[in-house]
């Protein structure tokens, strides 16, 4: 009840408080630019991803946006992520994960790929020290070491 409730107040508003992170279009098409396939795996549903894709990076071509569907399960499940990697043709010693929570670590972890955290969104300290990432980044710039070493 309460996200039937949720869900018919989210999908109507306008969501004008709903902004990217600072710099993240900047450093998605630098990623883009070195040929990097792009793509979104997430909890939230599909559609809403979507709008979102479509209102802020729009000119940013992703491969595939995985949102939760009921026809595969959310994270940690690594059905999204294996959709992705199958789409982009690639071996899993090609994936890096970025997401910023414990369900991303353990995400990239059941899809046995590399993993990057980032300190903002939903993560906390014992993410950020979790040994399986192979980074922790603090700073969302073009100069953060991990995208300098994307060739």
């Amino acid at each position: 009840m309460v996200k039937k409730t949720y869900l018919s107040l989210y999908y109507p508003s306008k969501k004008e408080h709903s902004v990217p992170f600072p710099k993240s279009h900047e450093i998605l098409k630098k990623l883009e630019k070195q040929n990097v396939i792009l793509a979104i795996n997430s909890n939230r549903f599909t559609d809403s991803i979507e709008t979102f894709m479509d209102k802020f990076f729009g000119d940013i071509d992703f491969i595939l946006i995985r949102g939760h569907d009921f026809d595969c399960p959310s994270k940690p499940d690594p059905c999204g992520v294996n959709k992705i990697i199958k789409k982009a043709g690639v071996g899993l010693d090609e994936i890096l994960y970025i997401g910023d929570s414990n369900t991303d670590i353990k995400t990239a972890q059941n899809a046995r790929i590399d993993c990057v955290i980032v300190k903002w969104g939903y993560g906390n300290q014992n993410d950020w020290e979790n040994e399986y990432i192979l980074e922790c980044i603090d700073d969302f710039s073009p100069n953060t070491q991990i995208f300098l070493n994307i060739n």
